[in-house]
């Protein structure tokens, strides 16, 4: 899923939980005669029914387990607050690797589930399973954290979709709307990358941060400054034209649902939905091209993985091992793609018919050829470009205007270019 707003997208907190069999306890904690598990919202019927299977497919296995709600982005804060007092198990997405392994909080993958891990899964996805001394702190789980365009086929054609110009302007005709999450620095990231844009951190022995470099304020990240203000332009305020809104994954699903959405920028965490409310008219594919001062650039995207961890620190280790594996093995995966549609990393059940004649991870993969893989991010990146895409649609006098926009860059970039140590 999008973290988050990370990747992809902020989620809830560990509230909310499923227990198989009776425990008590602290809330996220492991007890005793407990192991407990986070996931994000979207996945938490199959963590709870994975849950179950193992269960009972382990009956020597003398462990309540009990589901927590966590999104995979809160992991590195909650983890920096307790890790002795948070989850066994946990989801969480790659480029939190190094800043996990600098707070000791993630157990090492090795020895037979390392080579299980190898043996079945994308070679990619082991890769962002790393840290930075070649260490792997994570199983693979999905080999979907990216995005793309949906759209309504009936309304649009693909020529219609080639640019954010040509869709806005038939939004725009239409009174229909585009949506998409611009001020999410996950889904930003898409426009820097389109026009060459580029990002560095680099981090001593500790995973501490030493060195961050970014040129979003360059030329090429006025450019696609430009791109993110002419969408922005397009934004309904309440006068029932057609055109941009800016919405998360609740504001598509309703869209494609009421049918006043055509198309929308999201990954497929919401294909089952779209597909649903579109029927024979569900399309995806590749994300549009911006065209500034008459020059096209295709937008790029952030490719990731997302990942099972083990606390380090969990009180029955070698069962926490245990149980991840099973939860993102070949059989796994098949069944969660089947539930949520989201893309595997074993290779096995990539290769499956079903996946293969997938819209959305069709669409996936033609986007992934303009996507840069999201391995290890600065601390600051963040919460420094949503600032960004914020001021950008902001309709009162916060709006960058294009007599600001440079010092509005030059600041965000400043502010990435911050090294911060994880606590």
């Amino acid at each position: 899923m999008k973290l988050n707003k990370f990747l992809g997208v902020a989620g809830a907190a560990a509230l909310a939980t499923f227990t198989l069999a009776a425990c008590g306890g602290k809330e996220g904690a492991s007890t005793n005669n407990t192991l407990t598990v986070w996931g994000p919202e979207n996945q938490q019927i199959v963590l709870k029914d994975l849950c179950k299977k193992f269960k009972e497919e382990n009956p020597d296995f003398k462990l309540d387990i009990k589901v927590g709600l966590v999104a995979e982005t809160d992991i590195t804060t909650k983890m920096q607050t307790d890790i002795a007092g948070s989850a066994d198990v946990f989801a969480y997405a790659n480029d939190a690797t190094a800043r996990l392994a600098r707070l000791g909080a993630v157990a090492e993958v090795a020895g037979a589930n390392l080579e299980h891990v190898k043996k079945i899964n994308d070679p990619s996805s082991v890769k962002a399973a790393q840290a930075a001394d070649g260490k792997v702190f994570g199983y693979p789980l999905t080999g979907d954290n990216g995005y793309f365009l949906y759209y309504n086929k009936a309304e649009l054609t693909l020529d219609d979709v080639k640019s954010f110009d040509s869709l806005l302007k038939k939004a725009n005709q239409l009174k229909k709307h585009f949506i998409m999450d611009l001020d999410n620095s996950w889904y930003d990231a898409g426009f820097f990358f389109g026009t060459g844009c580029t990002y560095g951190v680099k981090y001593d022995d500790e995973y501490k941060e030493t060195e961050v470099t970014c040129d979003f304020n360059n030329a090429n990240g006025l450019i696609a400054a430009k791109a993110m203000m002419d969408i922005a332009s397009y934004q309904e305020v309440g006068d029932g034209k057609g055109g941009f809104i800016n919405g998360a994954d609740d504001e598509i699903k309703a869209g494609f649902k009421n049918g006043t959405c055509i198309a929308a920028i999201s990954g497929t965490w919401n294909a089952s939905d779209i597909e649903g409310s579109l029927g024979e008219n569900y399309a995806a594919t590749k994300l549009p091209e911006f065209i500034v001062d008459g020059q096209s650039y295709q937008m790029g995207s952030f490719a990731g993985y997302k990942l099972m961890g083990v606390n380090s620190q969990s009180k029955h280790l070698d069962e926490a091992h245990q149980l991840a594996k099973y939860l993102t093995d070949e059989a796994a995966q098949e069944y969660r793609y089947d539930k949520t549609s989201v893309g595997p990393s074993a290779i096995k059940v990539q290769n499956m018919e079903k996946v293969q004649k997938d819209v959305a991870l069709s669409a996936l993969m033609l986007q992934n050829k303009f996507a840069v893989p999201q391995e290890s991010v600065p601390s600051n990146y963040w919460s420094a470009v949503e600032a960004f895409g914020k001021q950008v649609c902001a309709t009162d006098d916060k709006k960058i205007t294009l007599d600001n926009v440079q010092s509005a860059l030059d600041k965000m970039v400043a502010l990435i270019k911050t090294t911060v140590a994880p606590k």
